[in-house]
């Protein structure tokens, strides 16, 4: 299948691009490409509070106020930032080279262009001239080569084997690859956000971490833990006329009826990554952005204890029998309130890695019997799930086990605190666990990190010899149809041939928003990236 969205130069034209999602072609404008809130850009909004009236000019000045669930651990040192929280907060003050767009597009930000030479074994970002950090340090390709050199130091393994990082001129930036893997461009370019080296140098890592200095539009003004995280608005910032905001300010509301209550009464603007719940309950009074690309969403699985050979789930009939009992479709569709779609395996319909020939397990309960008898079990047999202790994974996981109990699978569901839950999952467990696994598409990355015998849940899972080879295929891919087969490969495999984790669904990480919030960039391209230089509030 031809992918249109040719990502590696040919070796005789040098040219393409890396992309992770849609099936288009990266833009190599010479500026920032603003990402479009419009309902035709991030999926029409469950309901819109700004009727149907021409949009109001754009205003300055004012506070976006967000509320979100989560608190970060880690704003100002980038290296140490791996929470989807830390990123999507950090984002007023930490740019990154590029970032995608409302059509899941890697697009030019700190970059004004890239070249990638999967032959030489190479990528080359052109950067922009003119950028200064916030201590007024010049952000060039010293500064980005620091970035990245970080990375590399603390072994991050999202940006692959890299050889060595050149700064060529100060425009120009220069990545040598040990081997050629089809994923380090993406994770280079919308991962590492950029950090003055300065500050770092200066101050030390430890002040570095709770205090971001970038090239962002808002500069950091104060961090209470587990309260608030507050920004002014940077005087010098590097895009003409931009931010238009005064400042950004994120309240850490962990309860979701008081952060509903603090939108109903205007105490915050934003109300992000709501649950499904408290988006239902908003979704008459306020427009409610849903994530339609799948970048950085979490998708709900369950994964069994495969490697064990004294566990039935060794058995890879007992494993696909699990999945034909479970009604994934029924349970999203409960559960979610259509803030969730289902999904047969990693990532949405639309991305390029999706395989549209993977037929899954459909609820066949009467099937499900058949296969847990022929693997040795006719009368069932007794297990354990292992559930993180919150109220949606519970009531999730409870319907589960009502589904395999129908087929003599009875799961006694253990809740842990999440320490306990991050104990268990990383020595290994018995039986079946709640998984989280990434909705991006870019399986060639994600995939090795949960199901590699490094991986997330590689103490407990069975390790077939074809897929860690595939794991090597797709890393080393030249082109997009080879790495776009090999992907298609990677999901039937694990999710259909060995079965190792049963997909549930992905969810929209649902935004509600006020009436008067504006060209945020909110859920348009990925749940972490947004664009705070746009957005603008109208009286």
């Amino acid at each position: 299948m031809k992918n249109p969205r040719s990502r590696f130069a040919k070796p005789s034209l040098l040219l393409g691009l890396i992309l992770l999602l849609l099936l288009t072609a990266c833009s190599k404008s010479s500026e920032p490409t603003p990402t479009d809130t419009s309902a035709a850009a991030s999926g029409s909004p469950e309901n819109s509070a700004s009727g149907s009236s021409a949009p109001p000019a754009a205003q300055t000045g004012g506070t976006l106020r967000i509320g979100v669930p989560f608190d970060a651990n880690v704003l100002g040192y980038a290296s140490d930032m791996r929470q989807q929280g830390e990123m999507f907060i950090g984002a007023p003050a930490l740019e990154t080279l590029g970032r995608y767009d409302s059509a899941g597009k890697v697009v030019p930000l700190l970059a004004e262009s890239w070249t990638l030479d999967a032959n030489a074994k190479t990528i080359a970002f052109k950067l922009r001239s003119g950028v200064k950090f916030h201590d007024g340090t010049e952000f060039n390709a010293e500064a980005a080569k620091w970035n990245i050199d970080q990375f590399i130091q603390a072994k991050r393994p999202e940006i692959g084997m890299i050889r060595s990082v050149e700064a060529v001129d100060p425009a120009t930036l220069s990545i040598n690859l040990e081997t050629w893997n089809s994923s380090t461009f993406e994770s280079v370019a919308c991962l590492i956000y950029m950090t003055s080296p300065t500050a770092v140098q200066s101050n030390g890592k430890e002040w570095a971490s709770t205090h971001p200095v970038g090239t962002g539009p808002f500069e950091f003004a104060d961090w209470k833990r587990g309260v608030s995280v507050q920004y002014k608005k940077n005087p010098n910032y590097w895009q003409a006329g931009k931010p238009k905001l005064d400042g950004v300010a994120f309240t850490i509301i962990e309860d979701p009826m008081t952060a509903s209550s603090s939108f109903k009464n205007g105490d915050i603007d934003v109300y992000y990554a709501m649950n499904a719940s408290s988006a239902n309950e908003l979704k008459g009074s306020a427009e409610i952005v849903k994530l339609n690309t799948g970048l950085g969403a979490a998708e709900s699985a369950i994964t069994f204890s495969s490697g064990n050979p004294d566990s039935p789930f060794a058995n890879v009939k007992v494993r696909q029998a699990a999945a034909l009992a479970i009604d994934a479709k029924a349970i999203v569709e409960q559960m979610s309130y259509g803030f969730q779609s289902p999904t047969n395996q990693m990532g949405l319909p639309a991305s390029w890695s999706y395989n549209p020939d993977l037929k899954g397990f459909p609820y066949n309960p009467e099937e499900a019997k058949k296969l847990l008898a022929e693997a040795g079990y006719p009368n069932g047999f007794k297990t354990t799930m292992t559930v993180q202790n919150s109220p949606d994974l519970v009531q999730m996981f409870t319907a589960i086990q009502g589904y395999l109990q129908k087929i003599g699978i009875e799961a006694q569901i253990e809740q842990v605190d999440n320490a306990k839950f991050l104990q268990i999952r990383g020595n290994g467990w018995e039986g079946i666990i709640n998984s989280t696994l990434r909705a991006d598409p870019d399986v060639g990355q994600f995939m090795p990190a949960l199901y590699g015998p490094k991986g997330l849940y590689g103490k407990s899972i069975a390790h077939p010899e074809d897929v860690e080879k595939l794991f090597g295929t797709i890393a080393a891919a030249p082109d997009d149809d080879s790495r776009q087969r090999t992907a298609h490969e990677l999901q039937k495999l694990i999710f259909e041939q060995y079965a190792l984790s049963v997909p549930i669904g992905v969810s929209t990480n649902p935004t509600a928003k006020s009436a008067k919030v504006h060209d945020d960039g909110l859920n348009a391209g990925s749940a972490t990236q947004w664009t705070p230089e746009d957005a603008w509030l109208s009286k």
